[in-house]
């Protein structure tokens, strides 16, 4: 295979460099069209995001005052996120003991070494304290704090694809994962679901995707010290418990309402369709079982991949991708389902989730038919909300 030399003694793959750029651009662009419109470039690029780490402003919630051009002084808004991020914001990524140590030390010892990477961890930072504040004009200043950051770091890890090795690919990677987390804890907009959309081809999926890409074209294993999200299931270890179980949060009966489903996609999907929505049906139930544990004894004793939520919508195939898309009734009620891993996660705390799971179920309602929509009330009285058709018309 023909290969292209980007430094001495580095190599990488022209295949493999290829794909790494044009996802990580794809990540990059549509992180950038979905800023807000008030960071959203115009003429020549803002100031501001070709600033170092000593160049945010610095508010006390009701002014803001420059910082000191001093090579001593320090910028305490910056130390402040950096330290809310070490003890709090990096423990809220995963429950598993690795990949909380990869967040909490190696990922800000990278982001010493790529200031873009930095400037992610502290755009995440602001949005969680703002997410655990009550206070609306410390709400204020830290969104606006997290703006900042995060229209600092997207021009800056473009730029930084032109160094792209083997070496730092893993910080790519990571930088697409922090991307995707900080547009989620954005929170959710009219007419975007997550994997569908009311206006057109929904933003989340390529995100998803393109964080999947990188993660196959390097080796998810070497991305997360054996934390994979990779079809491969043999780099995980067992769970000897279902997820619910073992953080102590509500559990369902599923597997009843799941044959249900299952025969109703066999009976009323179209024949070319029908396979493809029953695959995706089956890997949701092994999420299922992994989340929940089966209905008998609420047990789980089985590869640990499977509890990892967002695993479902990394393997999903471009078949069931695309009717998803049309909004084919019966792919929608498999997301619906999907929809209940998402609240359990928002149930738990998960603050960058908050409020997707019912935006999404909403979606779904909204898209189905008439005939289809009685299947929305298990997964939405799962999710606590209230069934009520009649006035679901008015909503």
């Amino acid at each position: 295979m023909a290969v292209s030399v980007m430094k001495p003694g580095q190599v990488v793959e022209t295949a493999y460099a290829s794909r790494w750029i044009a996802i990580t651009y794809m990540v990059l662009q549509l992180a950038l069209n979905s800023r807000p419109p008030s960071l959203k470039a115009s003429g020549r690029p803002r100031k501001v995001w070709r600033s170092s780490l000593h160049s945010l402003r610095q508010p006390d919630h009701g002014s803001t005052i420059q910082a000191e051009s001093d090579s001593t002084s320090l910028n305490l808004t910056h130390l402040e996120l950096l330290h809310h991020y070490s003890t709090s914001t990096c423990n809220t990524f995963s429950d598993e003991p690795s990949a909380r140590l990869m967040f909490r030390v190696q990922v800000p010892q990278m982001g010493i070494e790529q200031p873009f990477l930095m400037h992610l961890l502290l755009a995440l930072a602001s949005r969680h304290i703002q997410f655990l504040t009550s206070e609306e004009n410390k709400s204020t200043h830290y969104a606006d704090a997290a703006e900042q950051h995060f229209a600092i770091a997207l021009p800056q890890v473009t730029q930084a694809l032109t160094r792209l090795d083997h070496q730092n690919c893993r910080v790519f990677h990571i930088s697409s994962l922090l991307i995707c987390w900080y547009m989620l804890s954005r929170g959710p907009s009219p007419g975007e679901y997550l994997v569908f959309s009311d206006h057109g081809p929904p933003m989340w999926l390529p995100l998803l995707r393109g964080v999947r890409t990188l993660g196959e074209t390097e080796g998810f294993e070497g991305v997360f010290n054996n934390t994979a999200l990779s079809k491969s299931a043999d780099k995980f270890p067992n769970a000897d418990a279902p997820t619910a179980v073992r953080l102590n949060l509500p559990r369902i009966s599923w597997q009843k309402r799941f044959q249900e489903l299952g025969g109703l996609i066999s009976a009323t999907a179209p024949t070319d369709s029908v396979e493809i929505y029953l695959v995706a049906h089956d890997r949701l139930a092994r999420n299922y079982e992994a989340t929940y544990g089966d209905d008998e004894n609420r047990s789980y004793n089985g590869n640990a991949i499977h509890q990892m939520i967002f695993q479902w919508l990394y393997l999903m195939d471009d078949e069931f991708v695309d009717r998803m898309q049309q909004k084919k009734p019966h792919a929608l009620l498999i997301v619906a389902n999907f929809a209940l891993l998402i609240n359990l996660y928002d149930l738990y705390n998960c603050w960058f989730l908050r409020g997707w799971a019912t935006h999404i179920l909403w979606g779904i309602y909204h898209s189905l038919e008439d005939d289809y929509r009685v299947w929305m009330q298990w997964p939405m009285e799962a999710a606590g909300i209230e069934w009520n058709p009649f006035v679901y018309e008015k909503r």
